[in-house]
């Protein structure tokens, strides 16, 4: 969340809204912002601190809200979402002295920072160069700025001219990646506004001046709010100097890298999509079959420790152990995958025809795997286990396209300029992919590949 920049001395602008924070009722104990290398600005254990220990507690009247009183003076209008009303309000303020909380929007990572290192203003040249999984989330986003500039422009609230867009786009998403999920416990629990906000997990949203220092991992210190605030909770016990993260939510890298600028080395609840390869390997009559069994689509290859929320596909496999803390270890296909490969195996296998339907007994073997009736049987998964080779053939083939697209990306396309960090990351995204691929590749076959990473 945190944008570049080393810790100063007590007149460097984190140091002043650390000292702000606490006058305006803020605790703050054992931590304090600090350069991380390769990582901007981020919160470090000014002591060694223990396991359960409360660190940080920001009052809710420091909380940047919808219901703010220098937000509500605005009157921006009602059925706008509360991320274009929060970007709106930001936008207003620009260059305003007086402007409310100073202090805090000093330390906000400048225009340069999100245009290196967010997807939305990329030129189109490096964006064509994401994964499908990150260019489908960029769409989706496009669209939420699209319908919060449109609002604004259309209310006549903010001037349809190129500089106030350009500010626009850096305070739309300065709210999109330090935004915290809020609920508004304040509000009365049957209270209409709070049901109708709390139904839409976009509209649950706050801005929290020196929370949003904590930098991003899988794991790490508890976040946890009520009316009265956010306070955070150590994990673990931590050294002097070590840094202090918190979890942003289980999200795969081709989502992280739209969403906040940047992807994690080890992520266990990273995945790739492998539908762009299964899809074309269907026949009309097996996408019909998998269409009315709902299980059309959405084929996943999981990091093996992913945790899966609810109506999200599962992981099929143990969980393995990564031989080394960055080096990947092999994927495994969701359910929905393997009933996919199943059907194109059953029928490659079979005497029927690819075009045909299956036999009776055919299908209600196939439909007891999918409804978890029974198992794989040895030929089974050796024939899936062949086919999802194929698939992740293919997959490296294109990840290693893409690295040398990446590489021979040298002027600006109509967004202006590649950024080299925009660049890396991409880069870095491919070089995971291709290396998974491999690792996954060999634990398949039993020869125990392992990526090269780079």
């Amino acid at each position: 969340m945190s944008g570049k920049g080393p810790r100063g001395g007590s007149t460097s602008p984190q140091h002043v809204l650390l000292q702000w924070v606490k006058a305006q009722g803020a605790s703050v104990h054992g931590t304090h912002p600090s350069a991380i290398p390769g990582g901007g600005v981020g919160l470090v254990a000014g002591d060694n601190l223990k396991k359960d220990q409360t660190i940080l507690s920001v009052p809710s009247s420091l909380l940047l809200t919808i219901d703010s009183l220098a937000v509500r003076r605005l009157r921006l209008p009602e059925k706008w979402s509360v991320h274009g009303k929060l970007a709106t309000t930001f936008t207003l303020w620009h260059d305003d002295p007086e402007a409310p909380l100073q202090e805090w929007r000093r330390t906000l990572p400048t225009r340069k920072h999100v245009v290196d290192s967010m997807p939305l203003l990329w030129p189109a040249t490096l964006q064509a160069l994401l994964s499908q999984k990150s260019q489908d989330a960029l769409s989706k986003q496009r669209a939420r700025f699209d319908r919060d500039w449109d609002a604004a422009v259309t209310a006549s609230i903010l001037a349809d001219t190129p500089a106030i867009l350009q500010v626009f786009k850096h305070s739309w998403l300065l709210v999109n990646s330090r935004c915290f999920w809020w609920d508004y416990p304040n509000l009365p629990k049957h209270s209409k506004k709070r049901r109708k906000l709390s139904l839409d997990s976009e509209e649950c949203m706050s801005l929290c001046p020196f929370l949003d220092f904590f930098n991003h991992s899988y794991k790490g210190c508890a976040v946890q709010f009520t009316k009265d605030g956010y306070t955070i909770v150590c994990d673990r016990n931590y050294s002097k100097g070590e840094e202090l993260v918190i979890s942003y939510g289980s999200y795969c890298n081709d989502y992280l890298i739209v969403e906040y600028g940047f992807a994690l080395p080890p992520n266990p609840s990273d995945s790739l999509s492998l539908t762009p390869q299964i899809l074309p390997l269907l026949t009309p009559a097996q996408s019909h079959l998998l269409q009315q069994s709902s299980f059309y689509g959405n084929y996943v290859l999981h990091h093996p420790t992913t945790i899966s929320a609810p109506n999200d596909p599962t992981p099929h496999s143990p969980k393995p152990d990564a031989s080394a803390e960055n080096a990947p270890p092999p994927y495994v296909p969701c359910h929905r995958t393997l009933v996919a490969l199943l059907l194109i195996q059953t029928q490659n296998s079979g005497s029927a025809k690819r075009n045909t339907q299956l036999a009776p007994a055919q299908e209600q073997k196939w439909r007891d795997f999918m409804e978890g009736k029974r198992d794989l049987a040895a030929d089974e998964q050796r024939g899936v286990n062949e086919l999802l080779v194929k698939v992740l053939e293919s997959m490296g083939r294109e990840a290693e396209d893409r690295i040398r697209d990446v590489d021979a990306l040298t002027g600006g396309g109509e967004g202006g300029e590649v950024p080299e960090y925009g660049r890396g990351l991409v880069r870095k995204r491919w070089v995971q992919v291709r290396d998974i691929v491999r690792v996954t590749i060999g634990g398949l076959k039993g020869e125990g590949e392992e990526g090269e990473g780079e």
